[in-house]
């Protein structure tokens, strides 16, 4: 007996398990709509939006660390580099700021 004879056999299973999948998309929908939050987010909201995230099972959204999208990116790089010049002093007992990247423009381009 297959899995779609058992459902047809049973109504009332098949409704349950129609209506938690349709449930199941529009929150889902739902909480994917948020928005992601930005450094001007309350801590309360960012609690929520990871919460939530994590109820609908879209985990990589939750933990995601990322900020290419929000509004303080660049914020978010300037903390990334400074810190990581930081722990390079940290690690290496020096007083001067690193070179970490360098990028040079080809004459003509």
């Amino acid at each position: 007996m297959t899995n779609l004879e058992i459902l047809m056999q049973h109504p009332a299973l098949f409704w349950l398990v129609a209506v938690a999948w349709a449930l199941n998309l529009v929150m889902t929908a739902c909480v994917a709509a948020l928005p992601a939050p930005t450094e001007q987010s309350s801590a309360k909201y960012i609690w929520w939006f990871k919460f939530l995230n994590s109820v609908v099972g879209n985990l990589h959204r939750a933990r995601n660390t990322a900020v290419e999208q929000s509004p303080n990116w660049q914020a978010a790089v300037e903390k990334e580099i400074q810190r990581r010049a930081d722990t390079y002093k940290q690690q290496n007992n020096v007083n001067t700021d690193p070179v970490i990247a360098s990028v040079s423009t080809p004459k003509g381009a």
